[in-house]
């Protein structure tokens, strides 16, 4: 273990602001050589500035080392700027001139970088900086999170996608999103079916964990097997409303009263009667109807 900190005091005095020369301890082997070493430099460069005036600048830099015994820094050298270090152009050495159409032409050449495309994924797409990061952070999710677009999803909704439903299972499966198995047709037809009401949020989230084990399901055919189908027919739901009412007499009594919170355990109980195949929203919006005379 060493350290070797860099030290110097910003004094204020008079409204002005002076900065002492910075000092760089070497080889200090111990958090108490540290400490002390911090310590009594914070002293020494203060008395230093109120008897010299020096202050950072050209040639103002030193290396100081520490002595344990005596606890105190003792001077070793003033730091050489640049042309000390023989820092000179080789004169057997031509300049090299880099034009501006070459560097256009290696530009055009290289593909969009990383941060490139994050940029892109924010600025056009619209998409969250925290998905953007996490999407861009791997290239073959990258490219499948593309081909989810190309293939017709939202920017965003696809993103959301990966970044809950399909994180997860790639978690728990310790691999990339893309490699779940699930394909970018499928997930795009999941997202349609939960935008047109077909299925819940819940059902997509069931289908995407059946298709990620048989990519060349179709997700509308599971859907109905599996019974994820959401039901609107208005005479089922006018029934199962009608139950739920019935049986959450309280519930239905509190609606009419005003009370909209009540709701829930009414929309819970058709959503019991039906299995879970109601389709919340539409159940909602008929509760409201019967329960507002």
């Amino acid at each position: 273990m060493r350290f070797e900190p860099n030290i110097n005091m910003i004094i204020e005095r008079g409204g002005q602001t002076y900065k002492t020369p910075i000092v760089e301890i070497k080889n200090l082997n111990s958090f108490k050589a540290l400490y002390g070493s911090i310590t009594y430099e914070q002293q020494r460069q203060l008395d230093a500035w109120m008897d010299t005036g020096e202050v950072m600048g050209d040639r103002a830099k030193t290396t100081r080392g520490w002595d344990d015994d005596r606890n105190v820094t003792i001077l070793q050298r003033h730091k050489e700027d640049a042309d000390e270090y023989r820092y000179f152009p080789d004169p057997d050495l031509v300049p090299v001139v880099v034009d501006e159409p070459w560097l256009e032409r290696l530009r055009a050449e290289i593909p969009e970088l990383p941060l490139q495309r994050l940029q892109r994924y924010v600025d056009d797409l619209g998409i969250d900086i925290k998905h953007a990061r996490a999407i861009t952070d791997e290239r073959d999710v990258c490219l499948f999170y593309e081909s989810i677009i190309e293939a017709g999803a939202d920017a965003k909704r696809a993103a959301a996608v990966l970044m809950n439903n399909l994180s997860k299972r790639a978690n728990e499966a310790e691999c990339l999103v893309s490699d779940l198995g699930i394909t970018a047709g499928q997930i795009v037809a999941i997202d349609r079916m939960q935008s047109d009401n077909q299925i819940s949020s819940s059902g997509a989230d069931d289908l995407i964990g059946l298709c990620c084990e048989d990519p060349a399901a179709d997700p509308a055919q599971l859907a109905e097997s599996k019974g994820l189908l959401q039901v609107s027919d208005d005479s089922a739901l006018d029934e199962w409303c009608a139950a739920a009412i019935e049986s959450e007499p309280q519930a239905a009594d509190d609606v009419r009263a005003g009370n909209m919170k009540a709701i829930g355990r009414l929309v819970g109980a058709v959503m019991k009667l039906s299995k879970g195949q109601a389709n919340p929203k539409i159940v909602t919006n008929k509760l409201r109807e019967k329960l507002s005379g």
